[in-house]
């Protein structure tokens, strides 16, 4: 066999091996497909990065749900540019704010600060003393939720004994937070009850959404009162909380300010 034939042969070795290699891969590539709608695939890496985690991890419900929503944004999607509604000039700019918002949100998120330590809290409490003082009365209170009227009955005896809460102890009972309940929030019998209730008791179990209800009143305030930092701790907390975001924004803006060359032609009509 001439040096010719030699080459053609190991020529069309190679090609076949090639042509077998990508004919393989693209039988590994249509097996991950999970789903199709016209053009479009979801593969499985796809849907596990849907999902925020590996498949594996998915029971099988959860996979078909999110392959179901994947199915029905996917015809949304082709439909709407049919439509032409991709080239909408409304439909584009609200599509550009969403986008702005939600890379503005990540970068933000980049820019971590601390939680509002307690003296920075205690501080802001002594510098707006005044701003909570109660112009009504007010009861701090605490929520619980059981099935069962007895179950409710039995918990709030035994706290009212230990003077303690320990919810892992009772499966039974839900606790659904604080609240600093005003007049104007409750039926006239429920207040009624908390002015007459001492601090750390319960009212009597109410009927509630599949269930009962109690209050334990925590503390009283009457109108012209000062609310005590623990009862404003987690507002003051908030309002810190909200001040570093808006702090956070102007940063960005000045980092992306001082990053980017900007030029504006139009004119401001402000002060004018």
């Amino acid at each position: 066999m001439c040096c010719e034939d030699i080459t053609h042969h190991y020529g069309q070795i190679a090609l076949f091996l090639l042509f077998s290699l990508l004919m393989a891969c693209r039988g590994s590539l249509e097996r991950d497909v999970v789903a199709r709608v016209g053009s479009e695939k979801l593969t499985a890496r796809e849907l596990a990065e849907i999902a925020g985690k590996p498949l594996d991890s998915l029971a099988a419900k959860e996979q078909w749900e999110l392959t179901q929503e994947w199915v029905e944004q996917t015809l949304v999607e082709l439909e709407g540019k049919r439509l032409g509604l991709d080239k909408d000039p409304q439909i584009k700019s609200h599509l550009r704010d969403v986008t702005a918002a939600l890379y503005r949100s990540r970068m933000l998120a980049d820019l971590k600060t601390p939680a509002p330590t307690d003296s920075v809290v205690e501080a802001y409490y002594r510098k707006h003393r005044d701003e909570f003082i109660r112009t009504d009365d007010a009861y701090l209170v605490e929520l619980y939720w059981a099935e069962q009227q007895l179950d409710l009955a039995k918990f709030c005896r035994q706290v009212q004994a230990s003077d303690s809460i320990i919810l892992d102890l009772w499966p039974d009972i839900a606790s659904e937070g604080r609240w600093l309940v005003e007049h104007g929030e409750l039926d006239k019998d429920i207040i009624s009850e908390l002015e007459n209730l001492p601090l750390g008791e319960f009212t009597v179990p109410r009927n509630a959404e599949d269930g009962y209800r109690v209050f334990r009143l925590l503390d009283a305030y009457h109108a012209g009162e000062r609310m005590k930092l623990a009862t404003v701790r987690d507002e003051i907390t908030q309002r810190l909380l909200i001040e570093q975001s808006k702090q956070r924004q102007e940063e960005l803006m000045n980092q992306l300010k001082q990053k980017y060359q900007i030029s504006v032609t139009v004119e401001d009509s402000v002060g004018k």
